[in-house]
């Protein structure tokens, strides 16, 4: 919903549906629901935005040599 799993994946370079899955199994054991909640909800607040860096689309290749409009001199 705001990331949070995404962050926290990124950040310790794991999968992000696998941070999600660990949360909500985390957030189902009683006494884990109230807390899970309020854990998300302050990393909402506390984690800083993700910047974005644009990415520069690759260089296009230089345009071919134009073709001699003139045919070889066959050397006769």
């Amino acid at each position: 919903m705001a990331g949070v799993c995404g962050g926290i994946a990124e950040y310790f370079a794991v999968d992000v549906t696998a941070m999600r899955v660990l949360w909500v199994l985390l957030s189902i054991f009683p006494g884990f629901v109230i807390c899970g909640i309020f854990a998300y909800a302050a990393a909402w607040f506390i984690m800083p935005e993700a910047t974005v860096v644009p990415v520069a689309a690759p260089p296009s290749p230089p345009p071919a040599p134009a073709a001699d409009p003139t045919p070889a001199a066959s050397g006769e």
